[in-house]
């Protein structure tokens, strides 16, 4: 145990010094990343634990004052990185890298679980293979702004967990 405070200062020194060396490495890019909460939308549908029933419907709010975007919605898949667009996502998977078929709208939604929109609304017909594997029946939907080539803008996320009936 850390019974003499001689024991204490060095186990202090060490977390310390690790600490710092982790910032320095690049690893912990904290001046970039955004903490904070963006209520600028809001996903009304489907409500967050709820259980649904298909074809599912994805809806949410926007408010007013938020930049005007596209949003990408993710069924069990994560979205790419901020900056990352769809098509780094599609390159992922070797039959679709430089394949412009794999970003029709059917296919992307079919196969990845990404819809794209620039509206406030899209509705789920056939689940894709589940990206996010946690060995329950819940499903994620995941919402992100993006621009018109389906580049991430921002590192914000709006999500919703739910539970299909059967």
């Amino acid at each position: 145990m850390l019974r003499s405070p001689h024991r204490r200062r060095l186990v202090l020194a060490g977390a310390l010094a690790a600490l710092v060396a982790f910032g320095a490495t690049g690893c912990a890019a904290f001046d970039e990343m955004e903490f904070f909460s963006d209520k600028s939308v809001r996903i009304v549908e489907p409500e967050n634990l709820s259980t649904v029933t298909m074809p599912l419907e994805v809806r949410w709010e926007v408010d007013p004052s938020a930049p005007e975007s596209d949003y990408a919605v993710f069924v069990d898949r994560y979205p790419m990185s901020p900056g990352e667009t769809i098509r780094d996502l599609v390159d992922e998977e070797p039959s679709c890298r430089g394949n412009d078929e794999c970003l029709t709208p059917d296919y992307l939604s079919r196969r990845f679980g990404i819809l794209l929109t620039d509206d406030t609304h899209v509705t789920v017909d056939v689940f894709p293979p589940k990206a996010i594997d946690d060995g329950s029946d819940t499903h994620y939907v995941t919402l992100i702004r993006v621009d018109e080539e389906g580049r991430r803008i921002g590192e914000t996320v709006w999500y919703a967990s739910f539970r299909v009936e059967s």
